[in-house]
């Protein structure tokens, strides 16, 4: 009964159907066989009430998922690589967010983000604190990511000079990367500011251990000839890897 009252129909408030909708996020076990019919908009409604009170699982999201999602934000969400390989189908996803707010997420892996075979107008993938997330795993992403804008790899420890290193060659549209406590050099950042003479009006941003900022060339010129020999100093205070490349 609760299912059949979710299906759209005229004239049917949309005040029920929200309360419906809280029902069934309660109840998710209990009716978890009967969600797979509802109509992708309905679908995209329960998939944004589960995931903020963090009841989709490895069980459960193949039921919720459908063809045309186009942003999943997990961050709340008690999943491993088992749900992420359920995306396969999920052709249209733009927007995936498997940031760990607080501990370590150990059960996401690059076997698990290799979903980006799978998604080819991904636009924006979080993985901070994915710490089993690795360089393969990226490459994966920036060899079928053609897309992608924005990228978090903050505090996962396996990630190296490699993954920046195929983002910038694969990646054009990308603007912001969060590389922050990872194995990422200094040498790379230099790198990626010289050889991207194609990436205009932007900033790389470094932040040492103190948190403090520093614009590493910026304007609308070749990086090479934008690069200043007093920013080795600032490259070298990021003992701690703080380092992020960001779009001006």
């Amino acid at each position: 009964m609760l299912i059949s009252v979710l299906i759209p129909s005229s004239g049917r408030s949309t005040e029920i159907n929200f309360k419906c909708l809280q029902c069934l996020t309660k109840n998710i076990s209990r009716y978890v066989a009967d969600i797979k019919p509802l109509p992708p908009n309905i679908k995209d409604k329960l998939i944004k009430l589960m995931s903020m009170q963090g009841r989709i699982n490895d069980s459960n999201i193949s039921e919720v998922l459908h063809p045309a999602v186009e942003m999943l934000d997990l961050r709340d969400c008690d999943i491993s690589d088992t749900a992420l390989l359920q995306l396969c189908n999920c052709k249209q996803l733009k927007k995936i967010n498997l940031n760990s707010c607080k501990e370590n997420r150990l059960a996401i892996t690059s076997e698990g983000i290799a979903l980006a075979l799978s998604c080819p107008y991904l636009r924006e993938a979080s993985f901070k604190r994915c710490c089993n997330v690795s360089d393969s795993g990226v490459l994966a992403l920036a060899l079928n990511c053609h897309l992608l804008q924005i990228v978090n790899l903050g505090s996962c420890s396996g990630i190296t000079d490699a993954s920046l290193h195929a983002l910038g060659q694969n990646c054009r549209f990308l603007h912001s990367v969060d590389f922050s406590s990872t194995q990422v050099t200094k040498r790379l950042v230099k790198e990626v500011c010289v050889k991207r003479q194609d990436l205009k009006e932007k900033r790389v941003v470094v932040c040492c251990t103190r948190r403090r900022k520093f614009p590493i060339g910026e304007g609308g010129g070749a990086w090479k000839n934008a690069w200043k020999p007093e920013w080795e100093e600032w490259l070298g205070w990021t003992c701690g890897r703080e380092v992020g490349i960001r779009k001006k």
